[in-house]
């Protein structure tokens, strides 16, 4: 016997396109709060750099220093499990990967800023930026080094904080 066409009922049919709608209206208030989120992002990131360079500096040292800890060190001790008997060369290696690991994750996430950042640097008001959330200078400080008002110092920060949350995330940033 031949299969029987089936026909969608209008009620079917105008459920789906309700669906569709909804759906559709979802994703656009979804989309609209993304470039907020990107920008608070951007801040955030660009506020942690310097952070991110004394913590490489950090590491770096104790990684320099691994070599001489005794076998007891907090850092050691913390990849002992339980009546395991590990090599204390394993362990210290173990260290020295896991520190090296945080280094080049540190080190990529300075790198992803810093080119985001050049690409708005030639720009007059860059140190709106630049030394308002790396340095920490007030915008008092900055306008009166930029010969120019606060608000003005406030409104090209967030001109250029946008343009750098393109440069890190692309069309969700807009």
């Amino acid at each position: 016997m031949p299969k029987e066409k089936r026909r969608i009922s209008d009620t079917a049919i105008a459920l789906i396109e309700e669906t569709a709608k909804k759906t559709v209206a979802l994703m656009f208030a979804e989309r609209s709060q993304r470039p907020d989120d990107c920008y608070k992002q951007t801040i955030k990131r660009i506020k942690a750099i310097p952070v991110l360079q004394d913590r490489v500096n950090d590491n770096r040292a104790r990684l320099e220093n691994s070599g001489d800890a005794q076998q007891k060190s907090k850092s050691i001790v913390r990849f002992s499990a339980a009546g395991v008997r590990a090599d204390p060369e394993e362990m210290l290696e173990a260290v020295r990967q896991t520190l090296e690991a945080h280094i080049a994750a540190d080190q990529e996430e300075i790198s992803i800023v810093t080119k985001a950042m050049e690409y708005v640097r030639n720009d007059f008001y860059y140190p709106a930026v630049y030394d308002g959330l790396i340095l920490h200078h007030s915008d008092t400080e900055i306008a009166e080094s930029l010969h120019c008002d606060e608000s003005t110092v406030r409104r090209n920060r967030s001109r250029l904080i946008r343009t750098i949350s393109v440069r890190l995330y692309g069309v969700e940033a807009l």
